[in-house]
C-alpha cells in the first residue's frame, strides 16, 4: 500500500473526554494539586470519540453541530456506564467477576444494541437477576 492510499484511508476523529466532577482551588497550593489530580480525572474518565466528516476543518465552525456531537458523546458515555453497572451487579450476585472485565461477546453485542433508556431500566431489573442465563432471558425478550 503507498503512502498516498494510506493518507486516503485515514479518518479525522475528535475525542471527547467526559468527567462528571468539579475540582476547585482557594489558593496557588490547592491550584497545583488539582492540576496533579488532573491525571486521575482522565483515568476515571469516559473517552467518546466521534468521527469527523472529511470536509471539516480542524476547528468546528458550527457550533451547534459541536454541541450537538458533545450530547451524543454524554450519551454515549452514560450507555457505557449503564453497561457497566448492569454487569457489575451481575457479577456481584453470580460471584463471576470476570463480567466486569472480559463479557461473553454475544453478551456485550446485545447489551450495545440497547437504547440509554433501556439499559436504565434493565440496570434496575438486573437486582432481581441471579444468573447470566437470567440477563439472556431478558436480553431475549426484548
Amino acid at each position: 500500500m503507498s503512502s498516498n492510499e494510506r493518507e486516503n484511508d485515514l479518518k479525522l476523529w475528535r475525542v471527547v473526554v467526559l468527567y462528571e466532577g468539579e475540582v476547585y482551588g482557594k489558593n496557588e497550593f490547592d491550584a497545583h494539586v488539582n492540576i496533579r489530580l488532573g491525571n486521575t480525572i482522565v483515568e476515571n474518565a469516559t473517552i467518546v470519540p466521534i468521527e469527523q466528516a472529511d470536509d471539516e476543518d480542524e476547528e468546528i465552525e458550527d457550533f451547534e453541530d459541536f454541541k450537538e456531537r458533545l450530547r451524543q458523546a454524554r450519551i454515549e458515555a452514560r450507555r457505557q456506564a449503564a453497561i457497566r453497572i448492569v454487569l457489575k451487579q451481575l457479577a456481584y450476585k453470580t460471584k463471576d467477576y470476570s463480567l466486569c472485565f472480559n463479557p461473553p461477546n454475544d453478551l456485550e453485542s446485545s447489551l450495545d444494541r440497547l437504547s440509554l433508556e433501556q439499559l436504565e431500566t434493565l440496570s434496575i431489573d438486573s437486582l432481581q437477576m441471579n444468573s447470566l442465563d437470567d440477563l439472556k432471558e431478558y436480553l431475549a425478550a426484548i
